[in-house]
């Protein structure tokens, strides 16, 4: 999924900062206030569910877009 919006920037001439988590304990650890405006969730990951991960974020950043994804 990085790898893929990263490529659609590049191709159409944008520039994003990707950044990528392993679990949602690490989304947490990573978080800062306004640091992303999108955030791409699996709904499996490790430790919080995405769906926990994002209502852990929605309650933060109400602004940041949620986007879920999953196998």
């Amino acid at each position: 999924m990085a790898r893929m919006v990263e490529r659609f920037g590049q191709t159409h001439d944008m520039k994003f900062r990707v950044e990528t988590a392993s679990s949602g304990g690490a989304v947490q650890a990573l978080w800062r206030p306004g640091r992303w405006d999108i955030a791409f969730l699996d709904i499996y990951m490790p430790q919080l569910s995405g769906v926990e991960v994002a209502r852990w974020l929605k309650e933060r950043d109400p602004a940041c877009a949620l986007i879920f994804s999953t196998t």
